[in-house]
């Protein structure tokens, strides 16, 4: 992370490790929904869990966590699956991001430099809610998975050895997360961009509705029901626009009585 945005106020603890809890709450509970027989999922392709009342019910029984994943969006699942996938490490042996992020760029790495001006155009708003923050930050450290049998098994390794697998491991898990975080600021800034262009789209239009309200009262002989007819007409098509706002003002009464007759049939 500090490769890629090194500026940001994002920090491995508690920003980064309390958002996987809660991608690994989401993705347990996901793989428990979607073992169940008859339960669907995106076949509208909006990433929703799809089951009836009666399903979900045993589901949310089954699991409390679940109680609120139903109407939800979940488009990160098979980035989850390469994440928390089980090739995965758990037990004692495995390795959180605070050891790999030691790992890979020293122990002071995940400490923001002080010193330095936050130019960084990414905040922590943009990527959690305060909810999901919390929500990581209160997990039952007992939910964490046991040692399993095949790792009290293995076979020791050389200590090189060790450490150039824990290396790897820890730069997949960063690689996939950062993947992962790319693209929810991807899909943000898409929304950001698509909301600003309505609101744009929408000042733009009220102007040109009040300009047009303007230019029909300049017109005498025109009745005040044949002027709201006609900025209607004129507000919603612009090549009629263009013209009439070409024209002088008598030959601007008489575009209007055409189209009025042309639309209207007055």
């Amino acid at each position: 992370m500090k490769r890629e945005m090194p500026d940001t106020q994002l920090l491995v603890n508690p920003h980064i490790n309390s958002k996987i809890t809660t991608w690994k709450r989401c993705y347990n509970s996901m793989l428990l929904i979607l073992d169940r027989s008859g339960v669907g999922f995106n076949s509208a392709n909006d990433f929703k869990i799809e089951c009836n009342d009666e399903q979900w019910s045993q589901i949310v029984k089954a699991d409390i966590n679940a109680k609120y994943m139903r109407y939800k969006s979940w488009p990160y699942l098979e980035d989850w699956k390469a994440i928390f996938g089980k090739d995965r490490a758990v037990g004692v042996r495995a390795e959180d991001v605070s050891s790999a992020d030691d790992i890979l760029y020293g122990k002071d790495a995940s400490v923001a430099d002080e010193s330095q001006p936050n130019l960084s155009p990414y905040h922590l708003d943009d990527f959690f809610t305060e909810e999901q923050i919390q929500e990581g930050l209160n997990v039952d450290p007992t939910t964490e998975s046991p040692l399993g049998e095949s790792d009290t098994k293995s076979v020791k390794s050389p200590l090189s050895a060790k450490k150039n697998t824990r290396k790897r491991k820890s730069e997949d898990v960063l690689e996939s997360i950062l993947e992962v975080m790319t693209k929810i600021h991807v899909d943000t800034s898409e929304r950001l961009r698509t909301l600003s262009t309505r609101i744009g789209y929408d000042f733009d239009l009220s102007a040109k509705r009040v300009e047009v309200s303007k230019m029909l009262e300049e017109i005498p002989l025109l009745p005040q029901k044949h002027r709201f007819m006609a900025c209607d007409i004129l507000v919603k098509e612009p090549e009629h626009l263009d013209l009439f706002t070409g024209f002088s003002m008598v030959d601007k009464y008489d575009y209007i009585l055409h189209i009025l007759e042309e639309k209207h049939g007055i």
